[in-house]
Parts: structure tokens; sequence; C-alpha cells
């Protein structure tokens, strides 16, 4: 800024000298002017500063909202990804639980079979003895004798 200090001018006849007052008031314009000149540069700094400032402010703005879309649209997703997580394990579970009973049932089913056909060899065997000793007791022949031990050895 100008400072002024207080003017001293030399006095004329009537009043101060003009040649002094105009030389002061040219210096005065000139400082002036000059003053003004590296205020408007300033000035130009500032307002380049301050579109500056408001570009990086707007660019951060629009980077926050981008990056809270992300973070909302990723929380989501992960919400979304636990929920299914959720449902295909209790889906699986009972699967796995049909599977078993299925599995339970099978070997039900395949333990009766066994058993069923435990009891048709048993009473086969028995039946079939009972032909071999009936046979016996009629003295068929030595070699038919022979065929039967060796069906009695394959059917125990």
């Amino acid at each position: 800024m100008v400072e002024t200090a207080r003017p001293q001018f030399g006095t004329a006849f009537r009043g101060y000298r003009p040649a002094e007052v105009h030389a002061y008031i040219e210096s005065m314009l000139v400082r002036f002017r000059q003053e003004q000149q590296e205020l408007a540069a300033k000035l130009d700094g500032l307002q380049g500063e301050r579109e500056s400032v408001l570009r990086d402010l707007e660019a951060t703005r629009s980077a926050l909202a981008d990056r809270e879309r992300s973070e909302k649209m990723i929380a989501e997703v992960l919400i979304e990804a636990q929920q299914r997580a959720q449902e295909i394990l209790v889906q699986a579970e009972a699967q796995a639980e049909e599977a078993r009973r299925k599995v339970a049932a099978d070997v039900a089913a395949s333990r009766a079979e066994l058993n069923r056909i435990r009891v048709e060899i048993t009473q086969f065997h028995r039946d079939f003895s009972k032909m071999v000793e009936s046979y016996q007791g009629s003295a068929g022949p030595p070699d038919l004798q022979a065929t039967l031990e060796k069906l009695r050895r394959v059917a125990d």
C-alpha cells in the first residue's frame, strides 16, 4: 500500500507552489498506478489460485462421491453374498440330511434283502440236504454221490 506522509509544500504568493504540488500529485499517481498494477497482478494470481482450489475441491467432491457409491455398492454386494451363502448352506444341509436318510433307508433295505437271501440259502441247503439224504438212502450210483458232494460244498 502507498503510505502517504503529510506533504509539505513551500509557500508562494497566494498559497503553495503549484509546481511542487503538481510534482507531488504526479509522483503519487505513479505510485498508485504501480500499486494498482501490483494489486491487479496479485488479484489475478489469487483468482487463478481460487479457480485451481475450486477445481481441486470439485474433483475431491466427485472422487468422494464415487468412493461413497463404490463403498455402498461393495456393502450391498457383501450383504447379498452373505445372504446367498447362508441360503446355500441351509440348502446343502437339507440335501445332506436327505442323502443321509436315503443311505440309511438303502442300508436297511439291503440288510433286509441280505437276511431274506440268507433265509432262502438256509432253506435251500436244508431242502437239498434232505434230497441228497433221501437219494443216498436209495443207493444211487457212486458218481452221482460225488456230484452231490461237490454241490454240497458249493452250497456251503
